[in-house]
């Protein structure tokens, strides 16, 4: 770890919280299904994050560019330990950046929409990149099981091209066997008029998605849902981003899980290093179970 990495300093993160829910949260988990689906010990952590793309660097303060904010995201990722990250809008350098620091934990597939995992945890088998969607089969090498990630990055300024995207990605969710994970940012903007958008198609784009059989994340958790409600830092006050815990409701990125994987904790994260933002963009975080389907019992049994 590099000299400046020692003294950073993770705070108001809600990991503590998922690592550890308070007592009242353990004893309302069931543990039936977790017997009788066959879900493996332990959760995996899977984090949907849009780490913003350097681009456009230069109309942000120093504190923000890529260059001094990198090591903010390095931080971030050995202090949540996650096991799958669903990256949006990493440019080649960023992801080049992120692995020479973490390469020995972390390795990724994919480009701008790139999944990493945590190669002490996962085998990867195989995968795919297909326009704004990236997915990968992956071996828990703890359980066995195998499970698929989808991660993609919706457009942002046309309704009409998101809708579409949208669509593509409802036929690579129904064209996989398995239990499946999605993350990604949607830019699934909610009806609301004081937030100046010229679109408002939000909820509709989760029902499509939601069409081809997943379900959001953060309504299916068994512990709970922890942090903020709202998945960017953008304040429509200052109309900068970096600027607060953005506006309630307006949740733009998502994890969608199958059946077959099970939800124990969820979490919008407002995590600061040293009192600074990580991006523009909050983590998702869920930590989940993949399980195997029942066994059908013999006939007359």
């Amino acid at each position: 770890m590099l000299g400046w990495l020692l003294l950073a300093s993770v705070s108001s993160s809600v990991i503590p919280l998922m690592d550890q829910p308070p007592a009242i949260m353990q004893e309302q988990i069931s543990c039936e299904m977790l017997t009788e689906m066959k879900c493996a010990e332990p959760p995996l952590r899977v984090i949907s994050f849009n780490m913003l793309l350097d681009c456009n660097d230069r109309k942000l303060p120093q504190e923000h560019r890529w260059p001094t904010r990198r090591s903010r995201v390095i931080e971030y990722i050995r202090y949540s330990r996650p096991d799958i990250i669903g990256s949006q809008e990493l440019q080649e350098n960023q992801r080049q950046d992120l692995i020479n620091e973490l390469g020995q934990t972390y390795d990724l597939f994919g480009g701008e929409e790139a999944i990493f995992y945590n190669k002490e945890r996962l085998d990867w088998i195989s995968g795919r990149c297909s326009g704004r969607i990236t997915s990968a089969l992956f071996r828990d090498k703890k359980s066995g099981n195998h499970f698929t990630v989808i991660n993609t990055h919706l457009t942002f300024m046309s309704a009409e091209a998101r809708l579409h995207e949208a669509k593509q990605l409802v036929k690579a969710i129904q064209s996989t066997e398995g239990p499946l994970i999605v993350t990604g940012d949607m830019n699934s903007f909610p009806m609301r008029p004081n937030l100046a958008i010229p679109f408002y198609d939000g909820d509709h784009l989760i029902r499509v998605i939601e069409s081809s059989g997943v379900r959001d994340a953060r309504l299916s958790t068994t512990r709970g849902h922890f942090g903020l409600i709202s998945s960017t830092n953008f304040s429509p006050e200052k109309l900068a981003p970096f600027s607060g815990e953005g506006e309630p409701g307006v949740i733009l990125d998502h994890i969608f899980v199958s059946d077959l994987v099970k939800v124990k904790t969820h979490a919008i994260d407002p995590a600061t290093v040293d009192g600074l933002y990580l991006s523009d963009h909050f983590p998702v975080v869920a930590d989940i179970f993949i399980c195997r389907p029942l066994e059908t019992p013999p006939i007359g049994d």
